[in-house]
């Protein structure tokens, strides 16, 4: 059947205006783009309209008070953000956590090279040696005395020459020995005892002279013999000034090497779940420790070793849903390190609840638990981001260390919007939570209640630092918990070590 020319035409217009629309779309999507904000620019200070104003969707307060555009924290893995800003490099760029010295936004760092490709702050940093502390704060020994050089001083002293440092272990502990002080103050004493010799000496011709040329003047000769005398009692202190300190303290000329003792990083962070102030401890022994020697070294591929651990589990061995939680995608993360023994639903009697944030969280605690064994596997069964999500990672049946109750205990962390490894009083002032927070865990511990034996009460609801009765050890979250907003009393939850309870 044969086309009329005003249906080919129309045909033809259809087809032109979808090309065009095609041509467009791009272009339209570009300019909405370069519209946005980078990493590093002033966003509005309203955290809505600011993300949105964002390319990466993250704006961010500065402690400054000011707000800018940074990248979404993605620690232990590839940020996206970091790449589009600062391009591809080998093993992929990491997003984190704001610290102090970079004003508390996040910054990107290498995943890999950290030695040599250079973090990017999305403002200047107020001390970079403190970010680089922040940003690899475990250090062994051995890479102390690769990183420690021989001084090189502005002026040349003869006979200068520092030796190499030396790490010893004694009792135990391991010592850096640095000789660069002792070796430089005795450098300079024996360079100051030659050059007083050579200006006393130069007195004593002076001296001499003066006396040679006197002509008999008895107050020419009065003055040479007073300075022949003064230049050589002055190079006798000089010379005997190591016999004086002697004789007052041998100590005083023992020019020992400065020791620094090398103590191991401590890089827990208060919700990290430490079994230290555990009030009712675990005593199931942890299953056998997953090898990852075989793996490459780094972080991706000791994540392939999880997954792989994780892939071997049989079914029974894996965590299942409870139905409380939006977001399953994490779990089981940790069923291969955290589970520390099974339980009944009927035998859970508490929930406590704790500050962490899922990422890094579990990616940290999967860490710890390949690099420091058994001991260090802990874990929580439930996170809550700051818009309300409540995200499932352990089964509710599985015994895992979250630090207060954890035979009978479910773990909840929540977000606290401020830097959990820091415990300082300034900056616990900054930890509080959202209304969806509060009215999430609420559903949360409903949910928990109608299926186990926990009691909704301030018996059985319970904060981190109420494990502790030690006043000065121990958890303190969750900071700044309004207990009256799930229904509870504050009073009841004013612990030893809840020092920053309302």
């Amino acid at each position: 059947m044969n086309s009329s020319p005003t249906s080919r035409q129309a045909f033809r217009a259809a087809l032109l205006c979808m090309a065009l629309l095609l041509f467009l779309l791009p272009a339209a999507t570009h300019a909405q783009n370069q519209g946005l904000l980078k990493i590093g620019s002033e966003c509005p200070d309203n955290s809505l309209v600011g993300d949105a104003t964002c390319e990466t969707g993250n704006c961010e307060k500065a402690s400054t008070g000011k707000f800018y555009c940074t990248c979404t924290e993605t620690t232990f893995v590839d940020s996206t953000d970091c790449e589009e800003a600062y391009g591809a490099i080998q093993g992929g760029w990491e997003c984190n956590d704001g610290a102090s010295a970079t004003y508390d936004l996040n910054y990107c760092v290498s995943d890999e090279n950290i030695n040599t490709v250079p973090p990017r702050y999305p403002i200047p940093p107020t001390d970079a040696s403190l970010v680089d502390q922040i940003i690899d704060p475990s250090i062994s020994a051995d890479e102390i005395r690769q990183l420690t050089i021989k001084p090189v001083t502005k002026i040349n002293i003869p006979g200068l020459n520092f030796s190499d440092q030396k790490v010893t272990e004694e009792n135990g502990s391991v010592f850096l020995s640095v000789p660069f002080l002792g070796e430089y103050i005795a450098a300079f004493y024996k360079w100051a005892i030659a050059a007083a010799a050579v200006v006393a000496v130069v007195a004593i011709i002076r001296a001499g002279l003066m006396w040679t040329m006197s002509g008999g003047n008895e107050t020419s000769i009065t003055a040479a013999k007073k300075n022949i005398g003064n230049a050589i009692i002055g190079l006798m202190l000089l010379v005997g000034s190591y016999t004086i300190l002697y004789t007052i303290n041998p100590e005083l000329v023992q020019f020992r090497n400065l020791r620094v003792r090398y103590i191991e990083a401590n890089t827990s962070l208060i919700g990290d779940h430490g079994e230290i102030d555990d009030t009712e401890s675990v005593e199931s022994e942890p299953g056998s420790r997953t090898d990852c020697s075989s793996y490459p070294s780094g972080w991706k591929g000791i994540d392939q070793c999880r997954k792989d651990c994780i892939a071997k589990l049989v079914p029974d061995d894996k965590s299942k849903p409870s139905g409380a939680a939006r977001d399953i995608s994490s779990l089981g993360y940790i069923d291969c390190s955290a589970v520390k023994g099974r339980r009944t639903l009927e035998s859970i009697e508490y929930v406590a609840i704790h500050e962490g944030k899922k990422d890094p969280a579990i990616a940290w605690w999967w860490l710890q638990y390949v690099q420091q064994g058994p001991e260090k596997a802990y874990g929580t069964h439930y996170f809550i981001g700051r818009n309300g999500t409540i995200s499932q990672v352990t089964d509710e049946t599985f015994i895992v260390w979250h630090g207060n109750k954890n035979r009978q205990g479910i773990g909840v962390d929540l977000d606290a919007g401020c830097r959990s490894s820091d415990g300082s009083a300034e900056a616990s002032k900054k930890c509080d939570y959202t209304a969806a927070q509060y009215a999430s865990l609420q559903q949360l511990i409903n949910s928990i209640v109608s299926r186990t034996n926990v009691i909704f009460d301030d018996d059985h609801i319970l904060g981190h630092c109420q494990a502790s009765d030690d006043p000065k050890k121990g958890h303190v979250d969750p900071r700044n918990f309004d207990w009256s907003k799930i229904g509870l009393t504050n009073k009841a939850h004013k612990g030893v070590r809840c020092i920053y309870s309302l």
